[in-house]
């Protein structure tokens, strides 16, 4: 009798935990967007063709939001062949503002983590510029 008693105590428990768990599941439940890449173009003192690339994504959760934004040189629209320019530069705008330099760079990664309880959704918004050649503000936003 001590046996099913229990599991008898271990299935109700197990039927009042299931509801929880799918509760805990749906508020942790992780949303990503991610934008195409823009491009502008300029032209460099030897005639060669730079492309900068804008690109983000983000995630959202209850609990957290993380975005990132990524900015690249090329020397073609699709992206395959890097360029470094003497400055390349990404500000990332979301919960906080980041701005980050980085000179002689084809590319350059900006991320931000947000964590608490009840974070709320915010828009992410990118600007990127280089110098040598100067191209930009390459400018975008992604909703989470």
């Amino acid at each position: 009798m001590a046996t099913r008693k229990n599991s008898c105590c271990s299935s109700k428990l197990l039927l009042l935990a299931l509801p929880i768990l799918l509760f805990a599941a749906m508020l942790t439940a992780d949303e990503t967007q991610t934008d195409i890449t823009r491009t502008t173009v300029a032209l460099t003192g030897d005639s060669t063709r730079v492309y900068l690339h804008v690109t983000a994504e983000t995630s959202y959760g209850w609990f957290w939001q993380r975005s990132t934004g990524r900015a690249y040189t090329t020397s073609d629209v699709k992206g395959k062949q890097r360029v470094k320019v003497d400055k390349l530069c990404l500000t990332l705008m979301a919960h906080d503002t980041t701005t980050q330099c980085v000179e002689q760079a084809d590319s350059i990664v900006v991320t931000e983590k947000k964590r608490g309880i009840a974070i709320p959704r915010r828009t992410v918004r990118l600007s990127a510029i280089t110098e040598g050649p100067v191209l930009g503000p390459e400018t975008m936003e992604i909703r989470p």
